[in-house]
This record gives structure tokens, sequence and C-alpha cells, in this order.
């Protein structure tokens, strides 16, 4: 052993191997925990703010085709749906315990990545800077700090269990190996079910196990046709998975994005598979770099294509075959080290496990860091093997403890840049401002930059032109980079609705309409928004009775395709309501408020809604009831909104009115002095 080897293995002799685990997750925390501040943001809105299932789930429809017919958020994604029920039933939507319950699942993560590497015959040394290299990797703070992209870490987390858990099964007793191989099915399926991006988890165990990385095998070294078996085992998990996904599909096909969907790059006309191959070999490449050093990482990444004669595409085969080269020397050179064939050990599982994310089948998004937080953990152990080696030969030179040198500069590296590049994800505001800095040429940010100015606006929108100027640039701009991106219809009609004029409202519903087209499977509020704008177009002073019942008529059929589709849409349900009061029908609007409320109990509109049903039916006890009631969701709500419905509030109780009462709620009128 060298000098700074026998200091290192003295110092940790001397510790509590329970306590040093948690100091090193201690450290990874820090790392993220300014996270704990952020609201949630992005897909957060899909998966949690807006998805009803989690407010009445029927568990049922995640194996059925009838969950995909209704639109289920994630239905091909058991594990991650079962755990977005439970958190949200725990933790409700308090965005601080649900950061801290993702920043708790990394460090999950990395401790199942020790535990296994030490179940495997890893140092002690080494499985510790592993588990801290991967920890403080900038490349993941965009899984740690987006509340929804946790699937990443349940897949992942699970699958280590799952790997544990094998390799328990092979080095234990011929009795008790049962227990384990069961467990190591149980978690795959879990694993597989949280995201596909481990389906070849079973081949990399495989892998790791036969190559006997660290040399370690007990007496009774487990023969190789019990990896064989126990490998089969953890592909039966991933094929539960599969069958899950089949079953839920309706179509029979393994991908929620299969079929002609605008959204895949790949899917348009006059691409070729090679393009999207060669513009992924440069993405693959860019993920290497950026495992070493975390910079140029953005939120967001406009898709494209490329050729295989193009120079990035070039250098990118250059670079893979020189991996794979020394690879091939590794395991077959009579020189090689043990050391050089667990470094190529390390790149053949990351490689295995990037397959899935790699573009071989059409995703929505050819890049995201995200994709990375499975492939990178073989990698971080690699470098921090590096890193230990190197501090052995400045040791050598100087002081033992120098051993540590090389690895503690890149955790302080790769910590702050990861501080740096999480701080970007504090709230949407935050997210797309850089997004449009950091990826200008991704139609997706400059819609959602306009969409989220106007959600910041609220009602001011409306009346201020200068902010209906900026929102129209920002659709106008995502519509220059790509007609098909649907989100820039959706931005160029939730802007003309702003505008209320009833040229406008034609605008919106044509840009709905596309909307509609383009976006196959996230089209529910547009459906809802189309139905209101086929009455808004009407001005009932001039429109006749015959245009009047045909208008009516289109936006009957849009809501009841919309509640048919996505009964799990709380906005679907308010539309319906602001309907059904168009045409007189207090009871149908009282129902489907009253659903609404149900599916998103936290949301402030549908509460203001209620109250004004109730002061339109001249019921102001029971308007009042609801106001003094929902006053913790009404704080949230737009100010103008909220001191609109106020004031009619209080004009109705100078009134006097008393109506016939409606058992929403009960409650005595209060004095409007007391009125909040």
């Amino acid at each position: 052993r060298s000098p700074g080897r026998a200091w290192l293995d003295e110092q940790l002799a001397q510790l509590d191997p329970r306590w040093t685990l948690l100091g090193v997750l201690a450290l990874i925390f820090l790392a993220y925990a300014p996270t704990l501040g952020f609201g949630l943001v992005y897909d957060d809105g899909w998966v949690l703010i807006t998805n009803g299932f989690l407010r009445e789930p029927d568990l049922a429809l995640l194996l059925s085709p009838e969950g995909s017919a209704r639109h289920v958020p994630d239905v091909f994604r058991p594990t991650s749906v079962l755990f977005d029920l439970l958190s949200y039933r725990l933790l409700g939507l308090n965005a601080a315990a649900h950061h801290a319950l993702s920043v708790g699942l990394h460090l999950g993560v990395c401790a199942l990545a020790y535990a296994f590497v030490r179940r495997i015959g890893g140092p002690r040394d080494l499985a510790l800077a592993g588990c801290a290299a991967y920890g403080v990797m900038g490349l993941h703070a965009e899984v740690v700090s987006v509340v929804s992209y946790r699937e990443d870490m349940l897949a992942l987390g699970f699958a280590l269990a799952a790997a544990w858990a094998a390799s328990d099964a092979l080095r234990g007793a011929p009795g008790r190996r049962w227990a384990p191989a069961l467990a190591a099915v149980v978690l795959a399926a879990l694993a597989a079910g949280a995201k596909l991006s481990v389906a070849l988890w079973p081949l990399a165990w495989a892998l790791i196990e036969w190559m006997d990385p660290f040399g370690r095998r007990e007496a009774r070294a487990p023969r190789r046709a019990a990896i064989l078996a126990l490998a089969a085992l953890l592909a039966l998990g991933v094929a539960l998975a599969l069958a899950q996904r089949y079953a839920v599909s309706g179509s029979g096909g393994l991908s929620p994005y299969a079929g002609d969907n605008p959204r895949l790059l790949a899917a348009r006309p006059g691409i070729e598979g090679g393009a999207i191959l060669a513009a992924s070999a440069q993405i693959h490449l860019a993920y290497l770099a950026q495992m070493l050093v975390p910079v140029g990482l953005s939120p967001e990444y406009a898709d494209f294509t490329s050729h295989w004669r193009a120079p990035a595409s070039l250098l990118a085969l250059g670079v893979f075959a020189g991996l794979v080269s020394f690879v091939v020397y590794a395991f077959v050179g009579a020189g090689a080290r043990p050391a050089l064939r667990r470094v190529a050990l390390a790149l053949l599982v990351a490689a295995l496990l990037a397959l899935p994310t790699a573009n071989l089948v059409a995703m929505p998004n050819m890049r995201a860091d995200r994709f990375t937080y499975a492939s990178s953990l073989p990698i971080a152990f690699a470098l921090a093997g590096a890193c230990v080696r190197l501090g052995e030969r400045l040791a050598a030179r100087s002081e033992p403890a120098w051993v540590l040198a090389p690895l503690l500069v890149w955790m302080v590296v790769q910590a702050s840049l990861a501080f740096a590049a999480s701080s970007v994800y504090a709230s949407n505001r935050s997210l797309w401002a850089a997004a449009e800095k950091r990826a200008p040429g991704s139609a997706r940010t400059h819609a959602m930059l306009g969409l989220t100015r106007l959600q910041t606006a609220g009602r001011r929108a409306g009346e201020d032109p200068q902010i209906l100027a900026t929102v129209r640039r920002d659709c106008g701009r995502a519509l220059a980079l790509d007609r098909l991106e649907e989100l820039a219809h959706v931005c160029m009609a939730r802007a003309a609705a702003s505008e209320g004029r009833a040229g406008a409202w034609v605008e919106a519903r044509s840009r709905f309409a596309r909307a509609v087209e383009l976006a196959p499977d996230h089209e529910g509020v547009w459906l809802a928004a189309l139905a209101q704008a086929e009455l808004e177009l009407l001005t009932p002073e001039t429109a006749s009775a015959e245009a009047k019942a045909a208008a009516s008529a289109r936006s009957e059929a849009w809501i009841r395709r919309a509640k048919a589709e996505y009964p799990y849409l709380a906005e679907v349900q308010l539309v319906d309501a602001r309907l059904a009061l168009r045409r007189g029908d207090a009871q149908a609007a009282r129902e489907s408020l009253g659903r609404a409320r149900s599916l998103r109990p936290e949301r402030w509109e549908t509460v203001l809604a209620l109250v004004e049903l109730q002061l339109d039916l001249g019921h102001v006890p029971g308007a009042y009831a609801i106001w003094r009631q929902e006053a913790t969701v009404l704080a949230g709500a737009d100010p103008i909104a909220r001191d609109h419905m106020l004031s009619r509030l209080r004009d109705a109780q100078r009134l006097g009115l008393r109506p016939d009462p409606i058992p929403l709620a009960e409650a005595n009128p209060a004095p409007s002095s007391d009125l909040p």
C-alpha cells in the first residue's frame, strides 16, 4: 500500500462506517439545501398541482386501457403515480416539503450506491468517494431541483436496491437465497415502473458480477449460471413493468409517444433516423463532458438534426471509437491492470444505462440533463477512483493527507456548479428567463415565457397593452422557430383571449383548435377553452337565434369531449360550470363546481366561482360562508379578482338581500365590517 492509502485506511478504521456515510450525505445535502426554498415549477403543474387523479384516485386505472383513455398523468409509470399519490396525501402542495423529499430521495440513491459497491466487495474508501462524487455532480441539478423529475431518482433507487438484493442472493447460503431473489424481482419491477431509463439494469448488474471488478469473491464463489439466473429474475421484474405499460396503452404499443405525434421531431416528414442519431452522438459526447465539468447546463434544449459528415458528429464518433478501443484493451490486453478494467466496466455500464434515452426510439425531448441521472453513476465512481489514485501520488511526494486533495477539489467545483445550476429552478419566471438565454432556439422556451408573463400579470394583462405586446412577441418568436409547437399556438390563443375583443376571440378559437390538433395527449384545458371561445364569439345583442344555437351546440360538443377524455382536470369542470350558468342551469353549475373543487381544492378560481354562483342566486349567507371557510385559499387569489368579489359581497349585504336558501353551506350572515 502507498503511504496515502495506508493513512486513509487508518483514518477510516477509527471511524464508525455509519457515521462516516452520514457525514458524506450531510455534505451532499449542503449542495442542494437551497432548493428547500424553491417553488413548484415546470412539469410540477401537470404532475402535482392540476392532477385531479391524486385527489380522487382509482388504482384500477393503472392496469387498464381506461387509464390512458382518461389521460391519467404518467399512467405508464405506476410507481411514480403511487409515490406522487402518497406524497400528496402527506404533504399537500407544500413546496418546501416536496423539495425536502426530493433531496432525501437523492441522498437515498447515494446511500444505496455506497451499499451496493460494498456488497460486491468494493473497498470502503472507494464506496465513500464514489457516493460523494455522485452526490454533488452538477449534472443532477435538474433532477433534484424539479419535484416532478424525482421519477429518475425513484427508478435508480429501486434499481440499486434490486441489484443489492440480487448480489445478496448470489452470495447467500443456499437456503437463504429465495427471499432476496424475490425482493430483487419486486424492486426491479418498481424501478422500471418508475421510469424505463433503467430497463437495461439487469444486464448491467450481470456484467458487473460477471467481471468481478474487485476480485473479492468469497470461498463459495457463485457459478456464472447463478448470475444468469438472477439476471433473468431482474429482467422478469422489468418485464412486469413492460406488461403494465402494454396493458394500459390500449393500442398495444409500449411507447406513450407512438404514432404520428407532431411533438416528436423524428416523426416529422423528411427527417431520417440517421439525422437524429448523428445529433444524438453529439448530445452524448456533451453529456460525457458535463459529467467532468458541468458547464452549459440549461433547463431547456432545442431539438435538432445533424449528419455524420458534420465535424461535431465526426468528433463524437472519434471519441467513442477511442473509448471502445480502450475498453477492448482493458479486457483483453495482456498488460491491462485491474484499475483499467474497473474503468472500462464503468464505461460499459454507463453506455448500457444511456441506451434507453439515446434517441433510438422517438422521444419528445432529444436531450435533457435528467437523462444522465442513471448513466452518470458508474462514471462518478470511476472519477472518484481516479481522484484517489492521483491523491496517492501526491501523498507519496508530500503529506499523507494529500491523498484526499484531488477528490475534495473536484467535489468543491462540482458542488459549486450544482448550486449555481439549481438556482435556475427557483421559479417558473427564473427558469424560462434562463432558458431564453441558454436555449434561444427552443420554440417551447419562448412560448412558455409568454404564458408565464400572462399568468404573472393575471387580469392586468387585458388592461395593459404593453404586457400583451410583450407576450405576443414571445409567442411570435415561438411560432417563427416551430409552427408545430403546440404551446406557441396556446400562447397566441391566451394572449388573444386576454384582450376580450370579438376579433381576438376568433383568433383564440383558431389557435386553440390548432393546439388540439398538434397535442394528442395534453389538450384537455384547450378543449375547454375552445368550448368557452365558441360562446364568446357571439354578442347577445347582434347574434341571431340560429347562430346562438349553433355556437351553443359546438360549445357543448367540445366540453362533452373534454369531460369524457379528461375527467380528472378541474379546469374542464370549471369551464363546464361557466357554460351551465350561461344557459341558466344553476344545478349543473353547482355540480361542476363541486367536482372542480374536489379535483383541485387549492384552486382559488373555483372558490371565487362558488362565491359568485351563490351571489347570482341571491344567497348571501352561503356566499359569505364560503368566503370565510376558504380564506386560506383566497389569500393566494389574484388581487383584482378578489377585490371585485369582495365588493360584490359588500354590495349584496348593504342591499339586504335575503334569498331562498340553497344548502351549499350553512352559516348566518355576518356584518360587512367583519369581511376581511
